[in-house]
């Protein structure tokens, strides 16, 4: 979520509060998280545009000291996780995000999506995709999707 105000809602004429804000946000967020990321988005410091390779390596290298080894850019086995299941494993949480964010100069955000994308480049070959069906389990799938429509029960199979 984004929050963007043309100025500071404390300091302005207007009289609105933190937590007025945070309350017409659903009171899902504290009057301090939306005070901060007023802050961060007000700083207007941010650097935006592509990750630079030096900083795609700070990315790599802090993951890499915080889960135990984990390389970003290696390809893993999956075992059905993602990278969020793998940096849950070792009590992972948004601490390391916002230290590289104030390290990078960049949004907290950008440089978790930063770092999701690498590690789906290094799983995928660079394709982004985690995997293509071969033109036999495309024939199996269009099979298992036909018995499903006519109300068969179709046999599991794994594509």
């Amino acid at each position: 979520m984004i929050l963007a105000f043309a100025e500071d809602p404390v300091k302005s004429g207007r009289g609105i509060k933190w937590a007025v804000c945070a309350n017409k946000l659903g009171g899902t967020v504290s009057a301090t998280d939306v005070r901060l990321r007023f802050r961060s988005l007000s700083a207007g410091k941010l650097k935006t545009g592509a990750f630079t390779a030096e900083e795609d390596e700070v990315i790599v290298q802090a993951l890499k000291h915080e889960c135990n080894g984990f390389d970003l850019r290696k390809k893993q086995p999956q075992k059905g996780r993602d990278l969020y299941d793998i940096v849950g494993d070792v009590d992972f949480n948004s601490r390391l995000w916002n230290e590289l964010g104030e390290k990078l100069n960049r949004d907290t955000r950008n440089v978790e999506i930063r770092a999701f994308r690498i590690w789906n480049l290094a799983q995928t070959n660079g394709t982004g995709v985690l995997r293509q069906l071969t033109d036999e389990e495309y024939q199996e799938l269009e099979v298992y999707l036909d018995e499903l429509k006519r109300g068969v029960n179709p046999e599991v199979r794994k594509f």
